[in-house]
């Protein structure tokens, strides 16, 4: 074990040091990304930004009993990340997957993103944008479905990589892995997320990730000791009675989102937030646009 650990710490020094030769894409690959809808030219989101003068707007028309739990809630719950700021999160765990991969020997390297049936879904935009950052290159794109194939075809294969812009209830993802790390042992599941919530279960697969997305729950606090005093339990009971819908309470989702998307109300409280306002306005006033990028 201890001489196994040696060896990647070299091929993973090496790989950092040395010149970053970058792959070209087969012609497999190719053809795998035109079937399962990866572009090689994704497109950017929407040049709409938001803004802290969206939210002190809402929180000016929040109804009177509530305008103090709107306004905490707008300025220090609601994180909103750039574009820019989710390719640098994006790069980064790139960046470690590259390592990862580089510090394993020649014959353990091989590896597919697999990416759901139905096109036009985050994971194949998102997969576009990393395809020209990663020094080898996947040998194809699959969906879950044809993994097993690939693996009789392709008997080099070793992992099974899992690429999105965010993991929030964990719902979509644990039902694109399928449980192949525990069906077929040989295959081992990567888990590539810039962004990612403690709601992630990292024993399914090796996890790469940047950014915790932090939730009411993760915030509530005893204003005795915490360090920040501004989100109590409270609060989080008050945010669920008012707009707790059949997916789980507010509390337990993270008010995080991006410029080119808002998360479904299964992974985020920030569609629910209407009752909270005298006029039922949107936090995002953009949220209803056609705004994804895929």
């Amino acid at each position: 074990m201890a001489a196994r650990t040696i060896q990647r710490a070299f091929r993973r020094f090496k790989f950092l040091k040395g010149p970053k030769a970058v792959e070209e894409s087969s012609e497999t690959l190719i053809q795998s990304m035109v079937l399962h809808g990866v572009s090689q030219n994704p497109q950017a989101p929407s040049s709409r930004v938001f803004t802290v003068d969206d939210k002190k707007e809402w929180v000016k028309t929040a109804k009177p009993e509530y305008k103090s739990l709107a306004l905490r809630l707008a300025m220090y719950l609601v994180t909103y990340r750039s574009h820019k700021k989710f390719m640098g999160r994006l790069l980064q765990v790139i960046g470690q997957f590259n390592e990862y991969i580089h510090s394993l020997p020649m014959d353990n390297q091989d590896y597919v993103f697999v990416v759901p049936d139905k096109k036009g879904k985050s994971n194949q935009w998102v997969t576009g944008l990393a395809l020209p950052h990663l020094v080898k290159k996947p040998l194809a794109i699959l969906n879950p479905n044809e993994i097993e194939q690939f693996k009789c075809d392709n008997p080099t294969l070793q992992h099974l990589v899992y690429l999105d812009d965010g993991f929030y209830s964990g719902r979509q993802m644990r039902g694109l892995m399928g449980g192949y790390g525990r069906t077929q042992p040989t295959l081992h599941q990567i888990l590539i997320l810039p962004f990612y919530s403690k709601r992630i279960d990292r024993r399914d697969a090796q996890c790469i990730v940047g950014e915790l997305m932090l939730t009411p729950e993760d915030m509530e606090c005893d204003e005795r000791t915490s360090l920040h005093p501004f989100w109590l339990k409270e609060d989080s009971h008050t945010l669920d009675r008012l707009i707790s819908n059949t997916w789980s309470s507010p509390s337990r989702k993270t008010g995080t989102f991006f410029q080119h998307r808002v998360a479904d109300n299964a992974s985020t409280y920030l569609s629910d937030l209407r009752p909270l306002n005298e006029k039922g306005e949107r936090l995002i006033p953009f949220e209803c646009e056609k705004r994804t990028p895929y």
